[in-house]
């Protein structure tokens, strides 16, 4: 006869609401825990605060405030360059800046003026700088008609581009708004349809 036993299968602990909660707030409570959500919070912050006032500079940075426009050093996504070469503009995917406009702080087209003078000012300081400035200026928005109206080309994008955009994803937001606020009186104007790619040339921006 085997003088082994065949090994009793542990049975798994059974867990209440209560030491399930428990168990959460001792994990949460540990120094490296705390810790790592501090430092979280902090850059989360941090990255905040960069964009809810323009502090002035032309310091260089991949996100940056002008004024009531947000820009991002980023790669032009690939569909982006095809719609362009289709076209018949050949542009490099590192050629260009988005630029962003949030659309509850267009109070007056003067805070629309004045944040190109900002984009202007801070492109020529860098280049100035010894920086290499991009060749174009795009966004994909809903902001498509007043785009034009400032001298954007607009080029209408395919609807599944559209649909999976930050614009709509904005938009969609909007329409979930309270109503009587900014975003509800946004979400009234504004459709899905409205989302277009948007672009200038910098040399275009700068001469105006």
């Amino acid at each position: 006869m085997d003088r082994f036993e065949p090994q009793r299968q542990r049975e798994a602990p059974k867990l209440t609401p209560e030491r399930v909660e428990n168990i959460g707030i001792e994990i949460l409570e540990t120094p490296e825990v705390m810790e790592y959500l501090a430092k979280k919070i902090d850059d989360k912050l941090a990255f905040k605060q960069r964009f809810s006032h323009d502090d002035g500079t032309n310091e260089f940075s991949p996100w940056k405030r002008l004024g009531i426009f947000i820009i991002h050093q980023q790669k032009l996504p690939r569909e982006l360059v095809c719609i362009l070469g289709r076209k018949g503009i050949e542009v490099d995917e590192d050629d260009v800046l988005e630029l962003h406009i949030p659309p509850q702080d267009i109070d007056s087209i003067e805070n629309v003026s004045d944040s190109f003078a900002r984009l202007k000012e801070y492109l020529i300081a860098n280049r100035s700088g010894g920086k290499t400035i991009p060749r174009y200026i795009y966004g994909v928005s809903y902001l498509s008609r007043l785009a034009k109206h400032w001298g954007f080309t607009v080029i209408d994008l395919p609807k599944n581009i559209q649909e999976k955009s930050g614009a709509a994803k904005v938009l969609k937001r909007y329409i979930d708004s309270t109503p009587g606020t900014k975003g509800a009186t946004i979400a009234s104007k504004f459709i899905e349809r409205d989302i277009k790619f948007c672009f200038i040339s910098t040399d275009e921006l700068l001469s105006k």
